[in-house]
């Protein structure tokens, strides 16, 4: 009697074995599913995730390559934007200090070296609209003999540029651009003579030009 309940007892010990041993393999199948499921999730949200990064529109680098650099410098002022080669180095930049004066903002860029390019700007409050109010363009107005006057047009931008009326003199080209209540004047100079080197890249520095108002 008590060998067959001893033999009863191992063989309830044997039954129990394979059911530990099955549960156990439950356990281990639910926990990779559970992390194949994490990682699935994890994947998704990334995938979801919005790219991070700056983002140049095609003509950002068409204006680049029209100005010869890889990394085209920016100006931004207080009234306008605009693009330049970037050995130019920004030398100065001064805003009106009251609200009365006409001169808004006037910016200074040089290339380096003794013999370098020049870009000057002014920004002139001109609510008449009418540019022979403008002193600068007037006196390049009357000056025919000194200046060539030209309508231009650079993609978006539009207004009148002048240009030395001999060829052989340097080289400086100056825009006029109206905008609401303002005129831009951006004057681009260089120790070289008249060519049409110089002449597309100032086009290139003007065409990239926007308003901040």
């Amino acid at each position: 009697m008590t060998f067959a309940k001893k033999k009863n007892q191992e063989q309830s010990g044997e039954e129990t074995f394979p059911q530990k041993k099955l549960r156990w393999g439950r356990y281990i199948w639910l926990t990779l599913f559970i992390l194949l499921v994490v990682v699935i999730i994890i994947i998704y949200r990334f995938a979801q995730k919005p790219a991070e990064g700056i983002v140049k529109s095609g003509a950002q680098d068409t204006k680049a390559v029209e100005l010869g650099s890889d990394v085209p410098g920016t100006f931004r002022g207080k009234y306008i934007s605009f693009m330049y080669d970037n050995k130019f180095v920004v030398k100065s930049d001064e805003l009106a200090q009251k609200s009365g004066d006409v001169i808004l903002e006037s910016a200074y860029l040089s290339e380096t070296g003794a013999m370098s390019k020049k870009i000057s700007v002014t920004i002139r409050s001109l609510p008449s609209h009418n540019l022979a109010d403008d002193p600068d363009y007037l006196m390049r107005t009357i000056n025919v003999k000194r200046y060539r006057k030209e309508n231009f047009s650079q993609g978006d931008v539009q207004g009148v540029a002048f240009v030395p009326a001999d060829d052989n003199s340097q080289f400086e080209k100056i825009y006029f651009v109206l905008h609401n209540d303002f005129v831009a004047t951006l004057s681009i100079t260089t120790p070289s003579t008249l060519d049409e080197k110089s002449n597309k890249e100032a086009d290139a520095i003007i065409k990239s030009l926007t308003w901040s108002k």
